[in-house]
């Protein structure tokens, strides 16, 4: 037999299922504040903060630090942009280190990191 807290609970669950079926296109917080991914998804970070593109305003970005969530691991990251040029064999390419790690990455990878920007 249940108790009235189960009952409950099961009350609540049903109704937020039934919620969730009728109303497909939204998204319930979860229980846990920690597990909540603050990041906007790309095109409307895009949208909301038109500010940075990757190569046109590579220059704007030299000395900056870009904090993003990486797209796979979804860990926090942080990297500080040292230098962008472009390579005949190469091509566009941006010097960011990480930590203690100086890396050359691609404009496709830089454009990744600034839809992933976390302001």
């Amino acid at each position: 037999m249940l108790n009235g807290e189960e009952v409950m609970e099961t009350a609540k669950q049903l109704s937020i299922d039934a919620y969730v079926k009728l109303n497909p296109q939204m998204r319930l917080l979860p229980d846990d504040p920690e597990s909540m991914d603050p990041h906007l998804p790309s095109h409307l970070e895009r949208m909301l903060y038109p500010d940075t593109t990757a190569h046109d305003d590579g220059p704007n970005l030299i000395g900056q630090t870009i904090r993003f969530r990486d797209q796979t691991t979804g860990e926090t990251m942080e990297c500080t942009v040292q230098d962008c040029g472009t390579s005949k064999l190469r091509g566009d390419w941006f010097e960011v280190v990480f930590g203690d790690e100086e890396m050359r990455i691609t404009t496709e990878e830089m454009k990744e990191m600034l839809s992933s920007r976390i302001r």
